[in-house]
């Protein structure tokens, strides 16, 4: 490839790059052009999260927990350089290319090829790393400010708005395909009491507790909502009456023995009443497949609390 063709080539990668909108868009740009214009064999990309550690990038552009190879620091080490480098021992072909944003690294790009990186391909990766970098930065800026809308500040879950979305699609694709869905709403009990008695401040604290418990004791694909106050909600894709049953009540008791440490005399231990709906056995629209998980709720809420019943 002559240089000028080259030049172009690589102009044209950085303006894609720059278009890009989420970072699937990148990988898969990336994916396409590292081959052909700097002949990788392999190639992986770490981004930089808010808390400055570098999460490693797979090929559908979801950052997984850590590297399986790479320490920490040596990874922050190489994304703070200031140029290419190529790994001086048995490697020629494996190069560390860090990616600049304005006040700090924006990631790393680890690339790998057969035939060692001469000192033209460097400096074309120079520039590469001048297109990608503030690229990144626009994907994860723009994927922040996207999930702001979406996410309940205080929970950390799906907020209302966005929850009601997700169950009009799919309820919509259950229709499609002939499968069930199911909707548990529950709500604290006694919630006004923590916060009367221990302050808003703590009221706070539960409800962040809740949304890390709805996080880490249900599965991914069950989507969760703070839907106001002390009221939450999760979507269940698939699940039956029985199935959605089965897991309120599990919830119910995990939660009863879940202790909230709040920096008290003590932790705080805290039940809730849950309702369970299901599509298309008890509802066939969304606000009637919500409004009828509230009713069993409340019906709960009236013979005593700390239970679970299906409408």
């Amino acid at each position: 490839m002559s240089g000028q063709s080259a030049e172009r080539k690589l102009l044209g990668l950085g303006q894609r790059l720059i278009a890009c909108r989420r970072r699937e868009d990148v990988v898969e740009v990336l994916a396409k052009e590292l081959p052909l214009l700097f002949a990788v064999a392999r190639w992986r990309l770490w981004l930089t999260g808010l808390d400055g550690v570098l999460l490693p990038l797979d090929t559908e552009g979801e950052a997984v927990p850590k590297s399986r190879s790479v320490e920490p620091a040596r990874l922050a080490q190489l994304a703070g350089a200031d140029r290419p480098l190529v790994e001086a021992e048995g490697s020629p072909g494996r190069c560390w290319l860090p990616l600049p944003s304005h006040d700090r690294p924006a990631g790393l790009l680890l690339l790998e090829r057969v035939e060692a990186f001469d000192a033209r391909t460097l400096a074309r990766l120079d520039d590469l790393a001048r297109f990608l970098g503030p690229a990144i930065e626009q994907v994860e800026t723009r994927s922040r400010l996207e999930q702001q809308n979406i996410t309940d500040e205080v929970s950390g879950l799906y907020n209302a708005r966005h929850f009601r979305a997700l169950v009009e699609y799919e309820m919509e694709r259950a229709r499609r395909y002939g499968q069930d869905l199911s909707i548990i709403f529950f709500d604290l009990d006694h919630f006004k009491k923590v916060n009367n008695r221990y302050g808003h401040l703590v009221g706070s604290r539960v409800l962040q507790e809740i949304g890390h418990f709805l996080r880490t004791h249900t599965r991914r694909v069950n989507l969760a909502c703070r839907y106001g106050g002390d009221e939450f909600m999760l979507l269940l894709p698939s699940a039956s009456k029985v199935g959605a049953l089965t897991l309120a009540e599990k919830l119910r008791k995990e939660l009863a023995e879940h202790a909230i440490d709040f920096g008290g005399s003590g932790p705080l231990r805290i039940t809730a009443s849950f309702g369970v709906a299901a599509f298309p056995a008890d509802a066939r629209t969304p606000e009637r497949l919500i409004q009828l998980a509230d009713r069993a709720m409340y019906r709960v809420k009236a013979a005593g609390r700390d239970g679970v019943a299906g409408c």
